[in-house]
């Protein structure tokens, strides 16, 4: 697996990056496309914020493929074809893969609550089915294993992995509820994204606490729910824009032979995070 970061002499977003072959990135998505279908989109690449699955034919060079979730996907005969490039998403056909650094992500969320002296730290969102089924997701298990690597360098251990069906809100709040009912409840809280951690505001708030007074959070994706929490939610963000620049141009060098690159996810820093109560 080969990490890669964004160059430093390149335009901030990927959008606006011109590419040989008058072939360039849209700035924006287009909605209600099908899951597991293939959109002809000439010379555009359209972003990763749109809904189901999606792929872009660029003047005969080839196809990036991608998922709007982190998982396994199967790739239509079609694509195959031609050159492709899978984008936050694998395959079982031998294709290049980019995707985010969800371990590293996950590494860095729980260093931060450890950083700031929680040791009393929970989960909220663990699904063993869904960690077992890459087909659901891929992102699940390494978030797992980047906060428990994290953890074991402290010779902490996780007091409670709340167990969630989904990874929404009221599954959140739900969880959340309950590791405060606790004898010692956590007083840091890793929610496994961001919508998990909009419910676990909820559950904080109604039990008469306060984040991060009484309990800091922290999350994944940069959702836009992310900044409008408040305080605002320390999260890590999905590297949309570097992932869409990197999977280009792998198509464009010829992506050659399969394997994984992975992007970093920046830990984006708001208010949810604070000492320990006493």
């Amino acid at each position: 697996m080969t990490t890669w970061a964004p160059p430093t002499d390149r335009p901030t977003s990927a959008f606006e990056v011109e590419i040989p072959h008058a072939l360039t990135v849209a700035r924006h998505a287009i909605p209600r496309v099908i899951e597991g279908t293939i959109v002809p989109l000439g010379l555009f690449l359209i972003g990763l914020r749109v809904i189901g699955v999606w792929g872009a034919m660029f003047a005969g060079l080839g196809f990036v493929y991608a998922a709007m979730f982190t998982r396994r996907l199967t790739v239509p005969a079609a694509v195959l074809t031609r050159p492709a490039v899978l984008l936050n998403a694998t395959s079982t056909d031998g294709l290049v893969s980019v995707l985010p650094d969800d371990e590293g992500a996950a590494y860095q969320a729980a260093t931060a609550l450890l950083r700031a002296g929680h040791r009393r730290i929970a989960l909220v969102g663990r699904n063993t089915a869904v960690e077992r089924d890459p087909v659901r997701s891929i992102a699940a298990t390494p978030r797992l294993r980047g906060v428990r690597r994290a953890l074991a360098e402290h010779r902490v251990r996780l007091i409670a992995a709340g167990q969630t069906e989904n990874w929404d809100p009221e599954d959140g709040y739900d969880v959340t509820g309950h590791l405060l009912r606790l004898g010692r409840p956590p007083t840091g809280i890793v929610c496994m994204n961001d919508r998990l951690a909009f419910g676990a505001y909820q559950a904080i708030t109604e039990a008469g606490l306060a984040v991060p007074g009484d309990v800091s959070v922290v999350s994944f994706d940069d959702d836009p729910i992310a900044s409008w929490l408040r305080p605002g939610l320390t999260t890590a963000a999905l590297p949309h824009e570097p992932m869409g620049r990197l999977a280009v141009e792998l198509l464009l060098a010829d992506p050659g032979e399969d394997g994984q690159r992975v992007v970093p996810m920046p830990l984006i820093t708001r208010s949810s995070i604070a000492a320990p109560p006493g």
